[in-house]
């Protein structure tokens, strides 16, 4: 087939032989079209040829360095990509940036301090019971419309709209004043929206025009059990939510706020072992401030934006591999993603607070990111379940903070 055209090439995916198919998806990866995107997803999930899953997962692989490389800003429209995989980044993005809550103000003569201001307490509960809500509702609603497939006529209504609910996360100086708040939004909460993701990609993908993989009742049967999961949950957290609303923990004093402790300290390190010990959000540096002479700004710039390029990518991969073990049970621990060391300025190339905070933001996403790979590389052969349940919750926060070092890095860039 010369120069096959994207739908020549879908319609070759449904070929009886696998040598047919697994030329299918080589040329879709080829083609470099990002809407074969979700269709490379389903392959690499339900076909029984090893070696046409192992194309499919090359081919996906490629799309995310492609993804990852890219210089350009987003376009308007949403990507499948990022609706597929992203959509947990793009919530943590605006709801972490949104809710920092810092001031800077003078206690005493001259002696500057920084005080921490953290959000009422009221109102946070009041948006933990909106997000679960959102949640409980998005639940029923697909299970409702999954339980159509298998019935006579039984077809998804794509008209059907939804919350499609962002991830509610907490600023530093909430998390830290209101630990039974961040406990509600933890590793279960995190795993529920997860879960809700990929129910909503297989959505999206059986919905969008000219689709010719039609769901049938093996996607019904399996969305309807990760949707049980999903509701099981909440009701867990429900009864989370009763407890902190009506037997509130002592809060703490935010003062003291805002120093990630290290292993040992408090019980609240990561288990990573590399998570800085600096403050994670300080005051606001100067944007408008004169850069100094002294600093390399390029050198420094560069070699920042080739570790968030690296971690980006690794993070994909990461998430890509939790997903799978969502949805087939199996975790594929071959050749896992690495993180790269920590960035040090030298000291005589520290005296910008913004480069210092830029180089702050980027440390504590690999921390992170690190936190969940070292949960997915303890737990993958012997109990993949634990890695998905545990590793899901610091991918997510890694992947806002890396968000927020790509910003930061293009204000210390524009000034």
């Amino acid at each position: 087939m010369a120069n096959p055209s994207l739908q020549e090439l879908l319609n070759q995916l449904k070929d009886e032989k696998a040598k047919n198919r697994q030329k299918a998806v080589q040329g879709l990866a080829q083609l470099g079209n990002p809407a074969a995107i979700p269709t490379l997803a389903k392959v690499y999930e339900i076909d029984k040829d090893k070696r046409v899953k192992e194309e499919a997962k090359k081919a996906l692989t490629q799309f995310r360095a492609y993804e990852m490389t890219a210089k350009a800003a987003p376009a308007s429209g949403s990507s499948p990509l990022k609706t597929v995989r992203l959509l947990l980044i793009i919530s943590l993005i605006g709801l972490i940036a949104g809710n920092v809550a810092l001031q800077a103000g003078i206690l005493g003569g001259d002696e500057e301090k920084t005080v921490y201001t953290p959000s009422n307490r009221q109102a946070l509960i009041q948006q933990v019971t909106a997000s679960f809500f959102e949640i409980r509702q998005d639940a029923d609603a697909l299970k409702e419309e999954w339980g159509k497939i298998g019935s006579e006529g039984g077809r998804l209504d794509c008209n059907r709209t939804f919350n499609r609910p962002k991830a509610m996360t907490l600023s530093t100086v909430d998390h830290y004043t209101y630990p039974d708040i961040a406990t509600l939004l933890g590793e279960r909460y995190q795993f529920a929206l997860s879960i809700l993701d990929i129910s909503f990609n297989q959505w999206d993908e059986f919905c969008r025009p000219n689709n010719p993989l039609p769901p049938g009742v093996s996607d019904s049967i399996t969305n309807s059990e990760r949707l049980n999961t999903i509701l099981a949950s909440l009701d867990a957290l429900q009864d989370s939510m009763n407890t902190v609303t009506n037997n509130p923990v002592p809060t703490r004093d935010p003062e003291f706020c805002c120093t990630i402790p290290t292993d040992g300290q408090n019980g609240e390190a990561g288990s990573s072992g590399n998570t800085p010990s600096q403050p994670l959000v300080t005051t606001t540096p100067d944007i408008n401030a004169t850069p100094l002479p002294n600093i390399d700004y390029a050198t420094h710039i560069a070699a920042l934006e080739a570790l968030l390029t690296n971690g980006e990518f690794r993070l994909n991969d990461l998430l890509a591999r939790y997903s799978n073990i969502q949805t087939t049970g199996f975790a594929d621990c071959t050749n896992p993603p690495g993180v790269d060391a920590p960035y040090a300025l030298p000291p005589d190339q520290s005296g910008d607070p913004l480069l210092n905070q830029a180089v702050l933001m980027v440390n504590s996403a690999l921390g992170s990111l690190k936190q969940s790979v070292d949960i997915f590389n303890n737990n993958c052969t012997r109990n993949p379940q634990t890695a998905l349940q545990q590793g899901v919750a610091p991918a997510n926060i890694a992947s806002g903070q890396f968000t927020q070092a790509r910003e930061q890095i293009n204000i210390l860039k524009a000034r």
